[in-house]
């Protein structure tokens, strides 16, 4: 049985660990060019949708983009870390099953 000391230990632990990640994460974008920052705000923003977005959702979202511009900044963001595939499902725009992508 884990006592309420333990508890508030393990607690702490993991908020000092969230606090990093996100101050690395922050630290990374601050170096990323104007359409990977554009591609992974719309990923980080859009989190909680459909578990994920698809490469013509973001494309959708970012408007003036071509899609052959989209798909590069993705790939550099995945190469990077900081956005990962979270699964296939049918996208919105092209009716097609697509891989979704979200932001880690």
């Amino acid at each position: 049985m884990i006592t309420e000391d333990r508890y508030r230990q393990s607690l702490q632990f993991w908020i000092k660990m969230e606090a990093k990640r996100a101050y690395l994460t922050n630290k990374e974008v601050n170096q990323l060019g104007f359409l990977q920052k554009r591609v992974y705000r719309v990923l980080r923003d859009h989190h909680a949708s459909f578990n994920g977005l698809t490469d013509q959702e973001i494309k959708k979202v970012l408007h003036d983009v071509d899609p052959n511009k989209v798909r590069p900044r993705r790939n550099e963001l995945v190469k990077l870390h900081l956005v990962y595939c979270s699964g296939k499902r049918r996208c919105t725009v092209t009716n097609r099953i697509s891989k979704t992508w979200r932001v880690v």
